[in-house]
């Protein structure tokens, strides 16, 4: 790779009343030479398995998984005529030879040629972001939720991915997920503990209820945050009321009363003070800093 044209990620935004956003694409040097750009217009190895996959790419599962894979020269070739067409519709807007209606005529063209060539990219990693999805699923995760989030990834992933630096697209998109839905699952995690701790058995069931062991792990981790918040009196009391810890099962006031010499309704009012002090971090400390991205 040594040899390569240098490379870069543009985006060009076009002339203000091109009414348009910008186009995004991997620049690379062959694209301003003509004759270059007539070799990758043209070669593109034979795909006859893509050429009828122009529907939804996830209306049929069962279809996307039954997809051969890219093969590496096709990825390459599709990637390299994909960004040449943007870089060309980017030079057509831009061009001052011409009147801009034409110019978005040809430009229009040739992102629509684009858009055609990445859907079948896009197709093709149909059964990556599946089975990526279905592996990063918990237990209270929608795996729907998850493949609409992963495949908004793989749409950012193929506008900024450089074939030439000697990678399949699969390992890059594959990561860019990893990374995303990690994130994303995280996210979601935190805003359950915060709702949770609006209620004080919400609180407890977020602990105690996850079946993935993963959801166990994390919801003990975020309770354990907040519950740090608290006087180590207050924290014992909290998880004896709600079975957290090291309590097998949660206690009643009045057991807590008889074990602390006062009575239940004393046990009740101290309990709604630290909560209303739990409720009250949630709202003002998401913790979404506590956890690396």
């Amino acid at each position: 790779m040594a040899n390569e044209a240098p490379t870069q990620v543009r985006s060009h935004a076009p002339p203000e009343n091109a009414g348009r956003g910008a186009i995004r694409y991997v620049w690379h040097a062959s694209y301003d030479d003509p004759q270059a750009v007539r070799s990758i217009l043209e070669s593109i190895p034979d795909g006859s398995a893509w050429r009828n996959e122009r529907g939804s790419r996830r209306e049929d599962a069962a279809t996307a998984r039954s997809l051969p894979p890219l093969t590496v020269e096709r990825e390459r070739s599709l990637f390299m005529r994909m960004n040449c067409l943007k870089h060309l519709a980017a030079k057509r807007l831009h061009a001052s030879h011409s009147d801009l209606e034409r110019r978005q005529q040809t430009a229009d063209r040739l992102l629509g040629s684009a858009r055609e060539i990445r859907d079948q990219i896009l197709t093709a990693c149909q059964g990556l972001v599946i089975s990526t999805a279905r592996r990063m699923q918990r237990a209270s995760d929608d795996v729907e939720e998850l493949i609409s989030e992963a495949n908004l990834v793989l749409l950012a992933a193929v506008d900024s991915f450089d074939c030439h630096r000697g990678f399949r697209f699969s390992t890059y998109a594959t990561h860019s997920i990893q990374r995303h839905l990690a994130r994303w699952s995280r996210r979601r995690m935190c805003k359950r503990m915060q709702e949770a701790a609006q209620d004080p058995i919400s609180l407890s069931r977020s602990v105690s209820e996850p079946t993935g062991r993963v959801d166990r792990v994390e919801a003990k981790r975020l309770a354990d945050r907040y519950l740090a918040l608290l006087s180590p009196a207050d924290r014992s009391l909290v998880e004896r009321r709600f079975g957290l810890g090291s309590n097998p099962r949660p206690h009643t006031l009045r057991e807590i009363g008889e074990q602390q010499e006062v009575s239940g309704e004393s046990v009740r009012q101290r309990l709604h003070r630290i909560m209303r002090r739990l409720r009250e971090a949630a709202e003002t400390e998401p913790l979404l800093s506590e956890f690396p991205h």
